[in-house]
């Protein structure tokens, strides 16, 4: 059970903005000023 939970929370937040990771990543690269 907690895999499918774990896997049904990724998959929808995936739907939710697909290329939200790669986002995520910019902003937190330049916070911290890499």
């Amino acid at each position: 059970e907690h895999d499918l939970q774990r896997h049904y929370r990724e998959s929808r937040l995936g739907v939710i903005g697909a290329g939200t990771s790669d986002i995520q990543r910019n902003i937190i690269a330049k916070t911290m000023g890499i």
